[in-house]
């Protein structure tokens, strides 16, 4: 199926000189197992029934050529946020608004989650300029490759993703209120996330997974978890970021990860955890590199740390060598 800006919805859709006027009606008239090829242009949202997977959706131009323009509503819809076969490649999506607050832990798409996209798998697309007043500004129960996701933000709880798989995408400037600025109940691989704020909540990533992220240079004004929060990471560099408590880490467990520079308000920089083999501290530069008496650190080197009491097995103090 073919859609383009000069297109018309009364066409058969079936070649380029044929083509529609609006990616809906492509979606409408397609099966499982159908391409749809859009030209350059913007377009508005789009919704995609689960029944139609697998459905490719792709531009021709890129994400710098080709927009889908929520207007005020959520850009793409795709199923129940359990469909991940229905694909969209090379598009921006902006402006998109949700709103809704069915409470805690409701992340259905008719809630306000998911303002850029919901469900679905995303390749090499840019989510930006969107916002939510519930959560999840940028997307929600979707599986992201290769995409910029920035200044989205929400007026409730996450600025940026939840409950998302994420591969190779960078998370930027993205605002949360009591939620996160980032990354939350996500799993991220080989992913930054970097200068996401947060009022009150984490900022970079929470109740997630992460394997061979950079969290760097995210703020809250909260009291825990300037970068990570309550999070598993693998193989991670955090560092720069800002907290009152917890600024590098509050909880979780991290495994070779290097967790240094963060800059606390008041308490610790590494607030409670289990840390293994990782390196923990700073260069000095940074305020509040203080490792809590509730942390449990295994095979670490602490560089210019101080301890309050945290349980510590073959761990060493020194200055690494990158």
């Amino acid at each position: 199926w073919y859609v383009t800006k000069n297109g018309k919805d009364t066409n058969t859709g079936k070649s380029e000189s044929a083509a529609f006027l609006t990616i809906q009606q492509a979606i409408d008239k397609s099966s499982a197992g159908d391409t749809i090829i859009v030209g350059d242009g913007s377009y508005a949202p789009i919704n995609v029934a689960a029944s139609k997977e697998p459905l490719v959706i792709r531009s021709t131009g890129g994400a710098s050529k080709c927009t889908i323009n929520g207007g005020g509503a959520r850009c793409v819809t795709i199923g129940t946020g359990v469909t991940t076969n229905v694909y969209i490649i090379g598009f921006t999506l902006t402006g998109g608004f949700v709103s809704g607050n069915a409470g805690s832990g409701y992340h259905g798409p008719q809630y306000g989650v998911g303002a850029g996209i919901y469900g679905g798998s995303c390749s090499n697309c840019v989510i930006t300029g969107n916002s939510s007043n519930y959560d999840s500004a940028s997307a929600c129960k979707s599986v992201l490759y290769d995409c910029q996701i920035s200044n989205n933000t929400c007026g409730d709880w996450s600025g940026g993703v939840s409950d998302c798989v994420l591969y190779r995408c960078k998370i930027s400037s993205c605002k949360g209120r009591n939620g996160v600025g980032g990354a939350g109940s996500s799993t991220l691989m080989d992913c930054v996330i970097e200068n996401c704020s947060s009022t009150y909540g984490p900022a970079g990533a929470t109740d997630s997974i992460l394997y061979r992220c950079v969290v760097k240079n995210n703020s809250t004004g909260g009291d825990r978890g300037g970068g990570v929060n309550n999070c598993t990471c693998y193989d991670c560099v955090i560092f720069g970021n800002k907290s009152v408590c917890g600024s590098g880490a509050f909880g979780g467990t991290t495994y070779n990860c290097t967790i240094v520079n963060n800059v606390n308000g008041r308490y610790e920089s590494i607030a409670g955890g289990k840390h293994y083999n990782s390196i923990l501290g700073g260069s000095g530069a940074a305020s509040g590199n203080v490792l809590s008496s509730s942390a449990t650190c295994v095979s670490c080197l602490l560089w210019n740390i101080s301890d309050r009491g945290a349980v510590l097995k073959n761990c060493m103090t020194g200055v690494p060598k990158f």
